[in-house]
């Protein structure tokens, strides 16, 4: 792990643990407070008013305790005054000296349950002078005028224990974290050198302009295209794609990638033919039996004006070229064999196709025909020559356009289900030898399609 990873670790660990601590304080203060208010203040209220009421009382019993010898009516007095107070009062009761009870009123009970606050005071005047009178005055009664306090106190309780819930949360899925944070940067240095490994958007040379563009469904893609000059003076084209999507696809299309480079492929159509042998082997011997690849892959030879081609079970590339009375004449290069890394010890067989002046060959992944609109209608064959049509007479750039507008314009903007890669190669005027005719026979094998 790196100085500054570290540091940043350890500062998060920092932050996490000051916000525990927080949380504790805050929750231990609110706690304290809610014990102080329901175990003091309420008590001081319950005697303040139980102090209102025993003074009350002796206003009313005074009279007959000062003014004659017989004892007062205490009954009377209490059951009057509980009457008035029952909604505060849950009893009330007056004892002499000795404890023994004289009056009463309402029901002894509750006490032990601590629904009520009981009150008791010196009572009585004169000769009366020792009796005590208890009052036991209901919590709720006396509570009430702390309900918005007490509410505040459970707010402050469940931010606390919201708050370290959180860090602990925080501190357990912060390893996950960081593993998705580390992935993330390997699928971007992933999508950053499969960039790498695509040809450039637009090129010119010589014999021909190319056009080429590569658009992942995700983060990275099983899509690749290529385009490079070979020792012995010729063009290869390559466009695959590996089954699948993602991390797994991408490595599967570097090592296709890699080998297809390393492999000396275009000196003749039996090395062509041996190379995509050589390939399917290597794919059925190193992968799983659900990862395969398509492939077309050829070069071009501008001495025969000549296209050499092996289509692995990718969907045709088409040659379109102009025709009679301004129709476009399109061609399918089929001739292949099937997809590699299923099937292995298959024969492949080479095809080839004479290139005029301003041919034009496109090839293009499965994510450019079956792109769908919101019916779930696919994108097609036809709609591609159609937009290749409209983009006729441009560059090789301005056909790629106008085709991936027509796809975009299609799907209404709905992100791509599958990669989509298509690249465009016009040719310009080509160096015919008398190799022509004879490529020119070969070429019949190849299925016209109208346009």
């Amino acid at each position: 792990m790196k100085s500054d990873d570290r540091s940043k670790h350890l500062i998060f660990k920092t932050c996490i643990a000051m916000g525990f601590a927080l949380g504790i304080v805050l929750l231990w203060q609110t706690v304290s407070t809610y014990i102080y208010v329901s175990g003091n203040m309420m008590t001081q209220a319950a005697q303040k008013d139980a102090d209102q009421k025993r003074a009350s009382l002796q206003r009313a019993i005074r009279p007959g305790i000062s003014g004659s010898r017989e004892s007062p009516n205490l009954e009377a007095v209490l059951t009057e005054s509980f009457e008035e107070w029952k909604e505060q009062v849950a009893w009330i009761r007056i004892l002499n000296d000795k404890g023994e009870v004289l009056a009463t009123a309402g029901q002894v009970q509750g006490t032990a349950r601590g629904e009520a606050l009981v009150a008791s005071y010196p009572f009585g005047f004169g000769r009366s002078r020792g009796m005590r009178v208890e009052i036991a005055i209901y919590r709720s009664s006396v509570s009430a005028s702390f309900a918005s306090l007490r509410e505040n106190l459970i707010t402050g309780v469940s931010a606390a224990l919201a708050l370290m819930a959180a860090l602990i949360i925080l501190v357990l899925r912060f390893p996950k974290y960081l593993r998705g944070q580390q992935v993330q940067g390997q699928v971007e240095l992933a999508r950053r050198v499969q960039a790498d490994l695509l040809p450039a958007r637009d090129m010119e040379s010589r014999n021909f302009d190319f056009a080429a563009e590569c658009i992942p469904a995700g983060d990275v893609g099983g899509d690749f295209c290529d385009t490079f000059r070979t020792a012995d003076n010729r063009t290869a084209f390559v466009l695959g794609d590996v089954s699948g999507k993602g991390i797994s696809a991408a490595l599967l299309m570097a090592l296709i990638h890699g080998a297809i480079q390393s492999m000396s492929w275009t000196r003749s159509a039996r090395d062509h033919e041996n190379a995509t042998a050589s390939l399917n082997t290597l794919l059925c011997r190193k992968t799983a039996t659900e990862r395969f690849s398509t492939l077309f892959w050829g070069y071009f030879d501008p001495k025969t004006s000549v296209l050499r081609y092996i289509n692995a079970g990718h969907l045709p590339p088409l040659l379109v070229r102009a025709g009679e009375f301004g129709n476009l004449e399109v061609h399918r290069l089929e001739t292949g064999g099937p997809v590699l890394g299923l099937i292995p010890d298959i024969p492949f067989t080479q095809g080839q196709q004479v290139i005029r002046k301003g041919d034009v060959l496109v090839a293009f992944s499965d994510g450019i025909v079956e792109a769908s609109n919101f019916n779930s209608e696919e994108f097609g064959e036809q709609r591609l020559i159609d937009a290749i049509r409209d983009g006729w007479d441009d560059s090789a750039m301005g056909i790629r356009n106008s085709v991936l507008n027509r796809v975009q314009s299609y799907m209404k903007g709905d992100p791509a289900a599958d990669d989509q890669t298509l690249f465009i190669v016009r040719f310009k005027e080509p160096s015919v030898s008398s190799a022509t005719s004879t490529a020119t026979q070969e070429m019949l094998s190849d299925r016209q399609v109208p346009a």
